[in-house]
């Protein structure tokens, strides 16, 4: 199995445990539940990690157990990873069932009015900051989809990338790995010292890079777009953690946790992620729109779902 870009190795990970759950339903279990015969947590995380790699993954994909905890509902959440990508998948507690997400039921008319649009406040320059993972395949399409934005606005409002990582102790981390936790720093680098070569990177990256060969990779794509490498090497070792502390800080701050995360005058943005619901969101914080904002950005839309990275 060949992964080309960022967000194919996640595709592939969403069939395999949606058919999980379509083969669950409709053999009983698909042979799991002679597999899964109750007992110890620890017991049920090994065989159900060797029931996904026996019948669920081929090519030598394999997955690995992260961590098991028995959730309020009463089944075991496990933590797994496939080729460096973390989820979860869910197992009932007799053994019978493995599903591929939990999907809490909630009433629909509370969730929609906890999730009212809030009016964006207008400013002079709109301050706006997307914050995304560089290997969330969401906000990979987020990104792609605030390119268009980028050259109608870039000289009109302050448009900026953010980046969603952890701490635990003195260990810094992001959700898809180490590679990703370095292409964040680059990143920021990018942006802080050589600002307009930013969303060329990203766009390369993007389309040639996965969070498993991107360090081998991130290099010769720099040097291409006319990038100074030893500057952006120089940054990442040298100011790697500070620049990290500061995008928790903000993180921090605005509650943000999942990615892709539009920001417009300190206001969370509500709405699609298309290239002219961006625009429009954007322009709406301005208190007097330039120009620009009357382009309509048509062909431009994103298809990414209302999913993200947590």
């Amino acid at each position: 199995m060949k992964i080309k870009s960022k967000s194919n190795i996640w595709f592939v990970v969403f069939v395999i445990l949606f058919l999980v759950l379509i083969a669950s339903i409709w053999t009983r279990g698909f042979g799991i539940k002679n597999l899964l015969s109750g007992g110890p947590k620890e017991e049920i995380a090994k065989k159900s990690i060797d029931f996904i790699n026996k019948n669920l993954l081929s090519n030598g994909i394999t997955a690995s157990l992260s961590s098991i905890s028995l959730n309020d509902s009463g089944l075991y959440r496990l933590k797994i990873k496939i080729q460096d990508q973390e989820l979860e998948v869910y197992v009932s507690r007799d053994g019978n069932m493995i599903f591929p997400q939990g999907i809490k039921m909630t009433s629909q008319e509370a969730t929609t009015q906890d999730q009212k649009p809030k009016e964006i406040p207008k400013t002079e320059v709109p301050d706006v900051k997307l914050f995304v993972m560089s290997f969330c395949p969401y906000g990979n399409q987020a990104e792609d989809a605030m390119m268009p934005v980028i050259n109608l606005l870039k000289d009109k409002a302050k448009i900026e990338l953010h980046y969603i990582v952890s701490k635990a102790g003195n260990k810094y981390q992001s959700l898809h790995g180490d590679q990703e936790l370095q292409q964040d720093i680059r990143e920021i680098c990018v942006q802080k010292y050589q600002k307009d070569k930013l969303w060329d990177f990203i766009k390369e990256i993007n389309s040639k890079a996965t969070s498993q060969n991107v360090n081998a990779k991130w290099e010769g794509i720099a040097k291409n777009l006319g990038i100074d490498v030893n500057q952006i090497k120089q940054c990442q070792t040298d100011e790697g953690p500070t620049l990290l502390n500061q995008e928790i800080k903000l993180t921090d701050k605005y509650k943000i946790s999942g990615s892709p995360t539009l920001l417009i005058n300190e206001t969370i943005f509500q709405g699609s992620r298309t290239s002219e619901a961006y625009k429009e969101a954007i322009c709406s914080g301005f208190k007097v729109a330039p120009q620009e904002c009357n382009k309509k950005l048509s062909g431009t839309t994103s298809n990414a779902s209302s999913g993200g990275c947590e």
